[in-house]
């Protein structure tokens, strides 16, 4: 099933069954459309990301940076480094969990210096 939704969110197939498409940059198999910007494609990458999962990584990091503005702080840059780094061959296959894990050590860098 889970291929199924990868190829579905390439293009390479159909809608899920139960008649919903499936959308979203949830894994990893997804590769750029032919023709496409590769840079296009990472940007859209991180702000499909953003509009699905900004909640999950401010709320994953909250307890790490202490309060909601920092911890908002903080999964902002970590979706800013994503669009810093991510190239299409280097995008991780857990993007999710590396927003909140560079989220989270960017609150425990700023603990340390201190503030």
């Amino acid at each position: 099933m889970r291929r199924a939704r990868c190829r579905a969110r390439a293009g390479q197939a159909g809608p899920e069954p139960g008649g919903r498409g499936a959308t979203g940059p949830r894994c990893r198999h997804v590769t750029p459309a032919e023709g496409s910007d590769a840079a296009a494609t990472v940007g859209d990458l991180v702000a499909a990301v953003h509009r699905e999962h900004w909640g999950r990584v401010v709320a994953a990091t909250v307890g790490t940076a202490g309060d909601l503005d920092t911890a908002e702080d903080c999964a902002q840059r970590a979706f800013e480094r994503a669009l810093e780094t991510w190239r299409p061959a280097t995008v991780p296959s857990n993007p999710v969990g590396w927003l909140v894990r560079t989220a989270r050590n960017h609150a425990l860098d700023l603990h340390r210096r201190g503030g």
